[in-house]
């Protein structure tokens, strides 16, 4: 926008100019770039009506991958193969268990989930504190009855297994396998997705739980 001069008005030429200017940039960027722009020309065209107004069809699209909506069923399916992965005699496929429930059954985040200590963990109230999340805001996230008594069974394995017991200890932490992150959680999801015939990318891991939080009783 370096062509444009005071009392010059915005053309369709020099709106075609910019456009190209940012073909570089990833479609996210220049989508939110356009955006603003396409709104700057529409306010400012009340005042000059020389002023090519940019439809919405020039906008670019974003490639987001589309999220997989799974069924009480498929749900059912995987939480048994979640209990089948091993190692035997270990917490891991309890851990797993747990994990996925809450996902599906809260709508959290994957990230907010692993990030979960026990000081944000209230059974008798059945609600979940996250801390410091998106934009950094913190809220309340109600649990189910069945959500709650799942998560208190699991955390009552946990502490049984020597698991630290202390309000800074990460929920999703079991002796002696230490704290799961992302990467361990999502090659898990991968293995036992392929137990039922699900095949879902690593990085799409995270997406795999989009769901309404009310799907579990």
């Amino acid at each position: 926008m370096s062509e444009l001069k005071p009392g010059k008005p915005i053309t369709a030429d020099l709106a075609e100019r910019w456009f190209k200017s940012m073909e570089h940039l990833n479609a996210g960027t220049r989508l939110n770039r356009m955006s603003i722009m396409r709104q700057f020309c529409a306010y400012l065209s009340n005042f000059d009506p020389r002023t090519c107004v940019i439809h919405q069809s020039f906008l670019p699209r974003r490639n987001r991958p589309a999220p997989h909506i799974y069924s009480p069923q498929e749900m059912n399916l995987i939480l048994d193969a979640a209990g089948k992965i091993g190692p035997e005699g270990s917490l891991r496929p309890m851990l797993i268990y747990t994990i996925i429930g809450l996902l599906y059954s809260t709508g959290l985040r994957i990230g907010e989930a692993l990030n979960l200590l026990l000081a944000d963990v209230d059974i008798e109230g059945e609600l979940l504190t996250i801390r410091d999340t998106k934009f950094k805001k913190s809220r309340y996230v109600p649990l189910s009855p069945s959500t709650a008594r799942q998560l208190a069974y699991f955390l009552h394995q946990r502490e049984v297994a020597g698991s630290p017991t202390v309000s800074t200890a990460p929920v999703l932490s079991v002796h002696p396998e230490g704290h799961i992150d992302l990467d361990g959680f999502a090659q898990s999801f991968l293995k036992f997705s392929e137990m039922w015939g699900c095949v879902v990318q690593k990085e799409h891991v995270g997406l795999a739980f989009m769901t309404y939080a009310t799907a579990l009783p």
